[in-house]
């Protein structure tokens, strides 16, 4: 009993078929008012998330920090693609995490462009620091920092080098 935009007048309201009539109609216009409020809830959600800016929060780095120890100090390169606030400040969150792991970190933000862009991360590492980009992409996702596993770019001509890329957030 869909009634969009509808005023029903019910006779004889006070009692009987009359009084059911109208708290039937009641019922059904509280419980679509009710769906239309929690739609309306679930989207301004949905728009609040896709504006929240991304940060590493202290349990995500507690986890990072767990799985992720590494030794002896290998370098990694961080850097903010694009130079959007945003993204600049959430590579610095990676960058203070890693550095807790034990990397030694450059962290480079700004207008860095390159091809493809990174949406959201992506690591390019020379041959000998692929172990590295697996270990980094396994550890973003169990902390939670990462939803899937992030795009490998593969560097021939730099067998030592490892950089993790932070791209734009995702629409």
């Amino acid at each position: 009993m869909v009634q969009h935009n509808r005023t029903a007048l019910v006779t004889g309201a006070s009692r009987g078929i009359g009084r059911a009539t109208a708290l039937a109609l009641a019922e059904t216009r509280a419980a679509e008012a009710s769906k239309e409020a929690e739609e309306e809830r679930i989207a301004r959600l949905k728009i609040e998330a896709r504006m929240a800016a991304r940060r590493v929060t202290g349990e995500q780095k507690k986890q990072l920090v767990a799985v992720l120890q590494v030794t002896g100090r290998p370098g990694i390169a961080v850097i903010s693609s694009f130079g959007f606030p945003e993204t600049d400040d959430f590579a610095e969150d990676i960058a203070k995490a890693l550095l807790d792991c034990g990397f030694s970190v450059q962290l480079t933000k700004g207008a860095v462009l390159i091809f493809p862009v990174p949406r959201p991360f992506s690591i390019s590492f020379g041959i000998n620091r692929k172990h590295d980009a697996d270990s980094i992409d396994a550890a973003m996702i169990k902390a939670g920092i990462a939803n899937k596993h992030i795009d490998f770019l593969p560097l021939a001509s730099e067998p030592d080098a490892l950089r993790f890329w932070v791209g734009p957030k995702p629409e």
